[in-house]
């Protein structure tokens, strides 16, 4: 019933600082792994519209095609669930 702290090993000299890395490798595993996800959604959510060509938003859930905007040359932002419909002009 007497058990001791997980700092503690077993001749009872501290390795708090042992503890600390083991935590810190974990914390930044997981910081890494996010970074990786975050720079993943930023990719899939932006479309390239080039020169020439004119786009419009795709929403498969919402309205359909949205033709009120229309996106000449460059970046087109949007969630990753929607998409863009691009055409030659």
């Amino acid at each position: 019933m007497n058990q001791k702290p997980s700092f503690l090993k077993r001749n009872g000299t501290l390795s708090v600082l042992s503890e600390v890395k083991q935590n810190f490798k974990i914390m930044k595993t997981k910081m890494n792994i996010w970074v990786v996800a975050i720079i993943a959604l930023f990719a899939v959510s932006c479309s390239v519209v080039k020169p020439g060509t004119q786009a419009m938003k795709w929403r498969p859930f919402g309205k359909g095609l949205q033709t009120q905007t229309i996106y000449n040359d460059g970046v087109v932002w949007h969630m990753p669930w929607n998409g863009v419909v691009r055409y030659s002009v």
